[in-house]
C-alpha cells in the first residue's frame, strides 16, 4: 500500500476490526486525513492510497468485463481509480466518484461496492487492461469534497472479480 498527497496529510491504521460481523481476525485500512486547497494557484488538494504492481504492468484483459469489489466507510466523497502503463497518475480520467457517479451513501456506515471495471475505460479510452499498473486507488479530492480537516475513511477486502473462465482458478 502506498500513499500520495498534495497539500494534505494522510496516515494509516490497520488495527481496526473488519466490517464482517463476528470475524475480528481480519483487519481493514483506516486513513486519517486533512485537505486544504491552494487558493493562489487554484490547486485542489488530494490524498490517496493505492495498490500498485511492483512490476512494470500486468495483463488483466480477462477482467475487463468484471468488477472492482470492496467495502468502504466514509462521510466524504471518495474518488476511485485504476491505471495502466502510460497513463499519468494525476491527469488520467480512469476515475469514478462513489457518491456522485454511483450513489454510494457516504453516511459513515459500511457499504459494499461493486464497480464495473469497464466503466473506468469508458471514462478514459486510453486505459489498457493488457498493462495494468495501479489496481486500486482511493481518496478524497477537494474539488469534489471541499477542504476537509481530520476526516477518515476505511477500506476493506479490495478485489478484482470476473466470471471469465480464462482467468486462473487456484481452487481447481
Amino acid at each position: 500500500v502506498h500513499s500520495e498527497l498534495t497539500l494534505g496529510e494522510i496516515s494509516f491504521d490497520a488495527t481496526n476490526p473488519a466490517p464482517q460481523p463476528g470475524d475480528d481476525s481480519i483487519r481493514f485500512l483506516r486513513s486519517k486525513l486533512s485537505l486544504v486547497s491552494d487558493p493562489v494557484e487554484s490547486k485542489n488538494a488530494w490524498a490517496v492510497w493505492f495498490i500498485e504492481s511492483p512490476t512494470p504492468s500486468n495483463y488483466l484483459k480477462y477482467y475487463e468485463t468484471g468488477f472492482l469489489h470492496f467495502f468502504v466507510r466514509s462521510t466524504t466523497e471518495l474518488e476511485v481509480s485504476i491505471r495502466s502503463q502510460g497513463l499519468e497518475a494525476n491527469t488520467h480520467n480512469a476515475k469514478v466518484h462513489l457518491l456522485a457517479d454511483y450513489g454510494v451513501p457516504m453516511d459513515g456506515a459500511w457499504q459494499e461496492v461493486y464497480l464495473h471495471l469497464y466503466d473506468f475505460k469508458v471514462n478514459d479510452p486510453n486505459l489498457m487492461f493488457e498493462e495494468i499498473k495501479t489496481y486500486f486507488a482511493i481518496g478524497p479530492v477537494a474539488k469534489y469534497s471541499g477542504d476537509i480537516k481530520d476526516q477518515e475513511f476505511d477500506v476493506d477486502h479490495v478485489e478484482w472479480v470476473t466470471s471469465d473462465e480464462r482467468v486462473f482458478d487456484d481452487e481447481k
